[in-house]
């Protein structure tokens, strides 16, 4: 390993009892291997957006409605930023505590939403330009940290990385800007903490406290960079542990700050409401034994996506994953599998083995997501390995090397010359020609929900969500309002797949709500009304069941009734927009036109691209004879949605 902080470079070396001219020499070989990073960077540049740009047509999917899409806060742009930085993480979207406190992506958003409204197409350049300038970066990390090697090693982890195809769901789905900057900005404020080390420019180490602190305000796993910095110290440098634990000790004042922020926006007891089983199916797991048995299964399947990333999934709720005991083969042989890794790294850990190092970054990275320090909100996801994976990658580009005895020292000077030995360069092309295609090919199931739950459905059919998201999806796409006729047909497909949700998890109770939308579409106000009430039964409180209980009521002239239900829906959620609207049209079929101009206007100042808002505001306007303010509110209307006339 690397003594960094002590050894001398070539050219004070050659300063001591060198020429001139041998001087002149390393100065120029030194320039040529500049030139050959530079170059490489570029690559790693050009060969991200290369893998990556059938991304660029893509829409949006999953959570990208729920932090951008349908986010009543990022969609107010700039001048919502305040309001960012005071409230948790979804609560445009769902008006609630979600327990994440991540302002400085949401303020990304906002930006980008002030500059290029709704225009994904930008947002998805956004990811793989932050994820290209990741890889540059990581690649330059290395070479700061591995002194005594070349660049070759370096290189092949770096590119890797990019090719991996888990990665698809970080880069191809827009919310993830908040993995990829959080990581982005951490490996940055280790380079910051090398380029200290070197200089003991003070500068250094404030950017690297600075860009530290930025990462925690855009993911709280931005966290694990206080466990990264002592083994990067550790393994890099000859720096003594009582001046690692120093070094890192000041790495803790930004981060208590953040939780000192954190915790006054969000309060005490933020982030500790139960896990749904739904989400997360270690919580059906009856006692801690088979929780951690599971959660084995889990952390040897992500190893497994690492070695061989097929099948990609999106999803992986209950019972994707079934619940099992140490009995299982498979939760006995991860057991054994980590032990037998951990025990590695360790007895290693003195001669500051590469493969150590390797193996303790990937449990790092995978600590906060493996569910046995803490259960989070999922059992198991893509995106939480890609911090991981860096480590897997670091391991596979140094097993290539020394299987191909590739020489790790000779300075490279020329491009070329990384891939002198022609076996390493075949079976390095291989992986990632091979990683690359699929990536490539899993691009376009993230084009948008409904591509997405189509493609997977087939392979996660033990999954809740996997049924769920699909038949929603499928209901969700029959808009009574946008002029076209209701596809029958295809609310029934959602109905079967909700129930089939149900099947699996018989208490998921939005699969109830969900099936309640189905049929009031189809103008079934029995069966309807009859999910909703299974709903209110389990949840009195639910809102969305409430607020479509009352519409049935709207539908059958009891305007009285629903207005009273649409109330007790706002009380719950002051930001739910549909019930606001739901009571100006009560008030527009009592001819209280007045009445129901107030709501339409309440809704909009929540939800200024309420296309159905402006649409019936203007009806309002029409029937009080204000021609004017009708037909600008329809004009407003139809340029956020064209079919509504």
């Amino acid at each position: 390993m690397s003594k960094q902080n002590t050894r001398k470079t070539p050219i004070a070396n050659a300063a001591e009892g060198n020429t001139k001219a041998e001087i002149k020499n390393l100065q120029n070989q030194l320039s040529q291997q500049n030139k050959v990073k530079l170059f490489f960077s570029l690559l790693i540049v050009a060969f991200a957006f290369a893998i990556y740009a059938n991304s660029l047509n893509n829409e949006y999917a999953l959570d990208d409605f729920s932090v951008i899409k349908e986010n009543n806060i990022v969609k107010n742009g700039t001048k919502a930023i305040p309001l960012i930085f005071n409230s948790s993480y979804r609560y445009g979207y769902l008006n609630v505590n979600d327990g994440l406190y991540r302002p400085f992506t949401l303020m990304m958003y906002a930006i980008e939403w002030q500059i290029f409204p709704d225009k994904p197409a930008v947002y998805h350049f956004i990811n793989i330009l932050l994820y290209a300038i990741t890889g540059v970066v990581l690649f330059r990390l290395l070479i700061k940290a591995l002194k005594d090697t070349n660049i070759i090693l370096p290189l092949a982890a770096t590119l890797l990385f990019i090719a991996h195809p888990i990665h698809t769901e970080v880069v191809a789905n827009i919310k993830s800007s908040d993995e990829i900057t959080c990581f982005l900005l951490s490996v940055t404020s280790l380079s910051l903490l090398f380029d200290y080390l070197n200089t003991k420019k003070t500068s250094k180490i404030i950017f690297a406290l600075l860009s530290y602190s930025v990462a925690l305000f855009c993911k709280e796993s931005a966290v694990l960079l206080l466990a990264f910095i002592p083994l990067f110290m550790y393994f890099f440098t000859d720096i003594k542990i009582g001046k690692i634990v120093l070094q890192t000790s000041i790495f803790l004042i930004p981060t208590l700050l953040y939780l000192g922020i954190r915790q006054k926006v969000l309060g005490t007891g933020a982030g500790l409401d139960t896990v749904s089983l739904a989400d997360n199916l270690l919580m059906a797991a009856k006692n801690p034994i088979e929780k951690i048995a599971t959660a084995f299964v889990v952390l040897l399947y992500y190893i497994k996506l690492l070695i061989v990333p097929h099948p990609l999934l999106y999803n992986y709720s209950y019972n994707q994953i079934p619940i099992v005991n140490f009995s299982n083969i498979w939760a006995l042989c991860s057991l054994l599998l980590h032990l037998a890794l951990l025990a590695f790294a360790l007895i290693n850990l003195k001669k500051k083995h590469l493969l150590s190092f390797a193996i303790l970054f990937y449990f790092i990275g995978i600590s906060l997501f493996s569910n046995l320090v803490i259960t989070i909100g999922a059992a198991m996801g893509e995106r939480f390995i890609y911090f991981s994976s860096f480590g897997f990658c670091i391991a596979v580009a140094y097993l290539i090397l020394k299987l191909f005895k590739v020489d790790l020292h000779t300075p490279i000077t020329k491009p070329a010359l990384v891939f002198t030995s022609k076996p390493f360069a075949i079976s390095l092309v291989v992986i990632v020609a091979l990683f690359s295609i699929k990536t490539i090919a899993r691009n376009p199931d993230w084009k948008n929900n409904l591509t997405l739950y189509k493609h997977d459905l087939p392979i996660s059919m033990n999954s809740v969500r996997s049924h769920y998201y699909y038949g929603n999806e499928l209901i969700k796409m029959q808009d009574e309002l946008s002029g076209q006729p209701i596809d029958t047909a295809a609310i029934l497909e959602g109905c079967k797949q909700l129930k089939l949700a149900l099947e699996i998890f018989p208490e998921y109770n939005d699969a109830n709500t969900q099936l309640g939308v189905a049929y009031y579409k189809i103008k079934d106000y029995k069966n309807s009304e009859k999910y909703y009430l299974i709903t209110l039964n389990n949840n009195r409180n639910d809102a969305v069941a409430i607020n479509n209980l009352a519409a049935i009521y709207f539908n059958t002239g009891q305007y009285i009734k629903a207005i009273e239900m649409y109330e007790r829906a706002i009380v719950l959620n002051p930001r739910f927009t549909d019930a606001l609207v739901n009571i100006g049209s009560c008030y527009g079929q009592m001819q209280k036109y007045r009445e129901s101009i107030e709501f339409f206007k309440r809704a909009i100042d929540i939800s200024p691209d309420n296309s159905k808002a402006y649409f019936f505001l203007s009806k309002s306007y029409g029937f009080l004879g204000q021609q004017n303010e009708a037909k600008q509110a329809m004009a407003q209307a139809q340029s956020l949605d064209p079919n509504l006339k």
